[in-house]
């Protein structure tokens, strides 16, 4: 008898896929690799040597001739390779015994499917606990009382489908329907173990047995012990699980299981849930073999897509630095812009070269200038946002995409501390201090470019004028003086006519409760539908709307929607939703504002008790004499005055200005991002909370994304807050069926829920 040696036959094709194939094989050390064009050639290869422990053979191109070579393997475990002209309806239970296929992939092959079946193969696997469960199934059929022998391969080939990775390009929408009907079953939840490692995220589901009320089968008992790794397998029959019983008798089901999803190293991945009304098909004995089959087949596609994110994901990130790198960052700037399109949002990219960086290459070598680059890199990640895509883009540049900005001068805030930031000693490993500074460019989204490639070039050119101005600062790209006149001109005629045309709209943005989260008011925010540009953001228009006087008809337009939308969802849904919208400086000085707020509120039916009206800072610093005026015949028709972006000057810390009535304060979002980054950001917080405190005011935080900027808030007695983590700003049909859909206090007047990323 010919002996095995420690190598792995590789018989395809396409001289890609054997490339493709020898690489994964190479990662996994399986010992000499024998690759072939053809059945001739892996003939040759095996007369010279032992024979190999696996191989993985075409089965397109010769299919007779590849069966005649696996009679030559004495028995090695086959990965069959096909691809669309030779299709899986040509696979048998027959074909599969008779030459060991324990898997199959399909060209052209992709890297982290082949790596994963060979592992499966060459450590003990999906594969094998399926042909495993396979030979049970045909073994319970010889001794199931009316199963006919013959009977059994035509049910290995109704599962032969689901075992061939290949079928993966249809989804569970492809696996799932041929799982029901081989197992005979109405309910099928393929699940996964969720983030926090004790429960489950449903993946794929098809039911037939859901009744109104029926419990999440998930969260029974019997799910959450395959959780754990014990399957659970009901057949039908007297002698139920007590802990399904109430689940079979929700549903009318007499057969249900729930069985672990291994990986190859017998690690729980998920669960599969199946129930089924009929306890004849399959037999009894055959049933719990099927099932392992099948579960092993949705493992294996757990395993896959795990398996294809990690390599996705070793793939789009710096080796060096750990940062995203340019792939990656062109991907998720591309991301920004459809988001930015469809909301409106402004955002910038910055581009980040280290000055006179080869001069550190040269003189100290590049294993210093390796320090410096992995130490700027993890500096430049903590002085932006967590929201913020830093990247590696080539050599000592890096690149960076600032979301969630209102305007320029929001952006210029944050490249200038990230200019501050960078300028900080470094201590190398030999503890030698080095300085080393940075020179930026900044362009700004829709003002500079509307696509990416615009963007990164712009800001390219405005980092290269910066290294012309003397290196160490920050340059923002600019149009040239004639040209952006032009284009404000343009801009401003289309503006003129953006509300006959339609292309207005209002989203909003939901507060809600720290305490309860639940939503107490909405902000109003105006939007641009430009026919060209997209979604233009107020920060990019409305400057000009207020230098060209059109702030004011555009303006109440804006409030007349808005507090028609908020009236209508109290009637529908929140009795007690508020409306808070911020106007201008120039609306603010309109004479008849006291009186359109009146018209607006009368017409709507919305009353003005439930109107928050926002004024910057800035414009309540140095009131006129008759902005106090107006304020206080606003509070005294009901509306609610609110200083907008507190903290910005000084006037949210300090006593009211001349007896200027204000009933809120709006912590500006510039540092609550900087909650857990900036001390001095946070005493800022404390101080405004506390002031506000002592003068009665009720606070608003605007900008929350991560929880622990919420902790903190909530920790200091912040009552309100809004952000991307409770919702991002919707229109005005989308919020209202957020607000509907969401259980109410019984106080009927606080609001609802919303969920975190909405």
């Amino acid at each position: 008898m010919r002996r095995r040696g420690r190598s792995v036959l590789v018989v395809a094709a396409s001289r890609d896929d054997r490339r493709v194939l020898f690489d994964a094989l190479d990662g996994l050390d399986p010992g000499e690799i024998l690759s072939a064009r053809d059945t001739a050639h892996a003939h040759a290869l095996l007369r010279q040597g032992p024979l190999p422990v696996l191989a993985i053979m075409d089965f397109e191109h010769a299919p007779d001739e590849a069966r005649a070579l696996c009679a030559e393997l004495a028995g090695a475990p086959v990965i069959g390779l096909f691809g669309a002209a030779f299709g899986a309806g040509r696979l048998t239970a027959a074909m599969a015994a008779e030459c060991n296929i324990q898997s199959w992939l399909r060209a052209p092959v992709d890297a982290a499917e082949a790596e994963l079946r060979i592992r499966e193969v060459l450590v003990g696997t999906h594969a094998e606990t399926a042909h495993e469960a396979s030979r049970s199934v045909a073994s319970a059929a010889a001794d199931e009382p009316g199963e006919e022998a013959g009977s059994v391969p035509a049910m290995l080939q109704t599962l032969a489908g689901l075992l061939q990775p290949g079928r993966d390009s249809a989804g569970w929408s492809g696996l799932l329907p041929r799982a029901m009907d081989a197992l005979g079953m109405d309910l099928i939840i393929v699940a996964e173990r969720d983030a926090s490692g004790d429960g489950l995220w449903p993946l794929a589901r098809m039911d037939r047995l859901s009744e109104p009320g029926t419990s999440d089968p998930l969260r029974e008992a019997f799910a959450r012990q395959a959780l754990r790794g014990e399957p659970v397998v009901h057949t039908g029959g007297r002698g139920a699980d007590t802990q399904g019983e109430a689940f079979m008798r929700a549903t009318g089901s007499v057969r249900f299981a729930a069985l672990p999803l291994f990986d190859t190293h017998r690690n729980v991945l998920g669960v599969m849930v199946c129930a089924s009304r009929r306890a004849d098909t399959p037999a009894a004995g055959l049933l719990q073999p099927m099932l392992e089959i099948v579960a092993s087949r949705f493992a294996a596609v757990l395993e896959l897509r795990a398996e294809r994110e990690r390599g996705r994901h070793r793939a789009l990130l710096d080796g060096l630095t750990g940062l995203p790198n340019r792939m990656l960052f062109n991907d998720r700037l591309e991301s920004a812009l459809q988001d930015a399109r469809r909301t409106g949002e402004v955002f910038a990219v910055l581009f980040v070269d280290l000055d006179r960086f080869k001069g550190i290459n040269d003189s100290l070598g590049h294993g210093v200038g390796d320090q410096v680059l992995v130490a700027e890199a993890h500096r430049l990640q903590a002085l932006l946002r967590a929201s913020d895509t830093v990247a590696r883009y080539a050599g000592d540049e890096f690149t960076a995409i600032l979301r969630h900005v209102d305007d320029r001068a929001d952006i210029a805030g944050a490249a200038a501390k990230v200019l501050h930031g960078m300028q900080a000693p470094l201590i190398l490993d030999n503890g030698s201090e080095l300085q080393v500074t940075a020179s930026i460019g900044v362009s700004v989204f829709p003002d500079d470019a509307a696509d990416a490639e615009g963007l990164i070039r712009h800001a390219d050119m405005a980092m290269y004028n910066a290294k012309g101005q003397g290196r160490n600062q920050v340059q923002a790209f600019g149009n040239a003086p004639g040209e952006a006149h032009r284009q404000r001109l343009e801009m401003e005629s289309r503006l003129r006519d953006a509300e006959a045309n339609r292309e207005l709209c209002v989203h909003y943005q939901p507060q809600v409760d720290i305490a309860s989260e639940a939503v107490v008011a909405v902000e109003a925010l105006l939007r641009w539908r430009h026919p060209v540009l997209g979604m233009l953001s107020p920060g990019f228009f409305l400057p000009l709307a207020e230098e060209s006087g059109l702030i004011i008809p555009i303006g109440e337009w804006a409030l007349r929607r808005a507090c028609a939308d908020v009236a209508e969802w109290q009637q529908r849904s929140v009795a007690g939703l508020r409306l808070a919208v911020n106007l201008s400086s120039l609306q603010w000085m309109s004479p008849n504002l006291v009186t359109m707020i009146e018209s607006v509120c009368r017409d709507t039916g919305l009353s003005p008790r439930m109107l928050d009206l926002e004024a910057s800072e800035s414009a309540l610093a140095h009131p006129p004499p008759e902005l106090a005026g107006v304020l206080r015949a606003l509070r005294e028709i009901g509306c609610r005055i609110v200083i907008d972006d507190a903290g910005v000057g000084r006037l949210g810390m300090e006593e009211e200005a001349d007896g200027l009535p204000a009933d809120a304060i709006k912590i500006d979002h510039g540092f609550i991002r900087n909650i857990g980054s900036d001390p001095d950001d946070e005493v800022v917080i404390t101080s405004l909370l506390d002031a506000a405190r002592g003068d009665g005011r009720r606070v608003v935080a605007e900008g929350v994304e991560t929880e622990r900027q919420l902790e903190f808030l909530r920790e200091r007695g912040c009552e309100a807050a809004q952000g991307y983590l409770f919702c991002r700003p919707l229109e005005a049909a989308a919020l209202g069926e957020l607000l509907a859909a969401r259980p109410h206090p019984a106080n009927g007047g606080e609001g609802s829920p919303v969920p975190a990323h909405a």
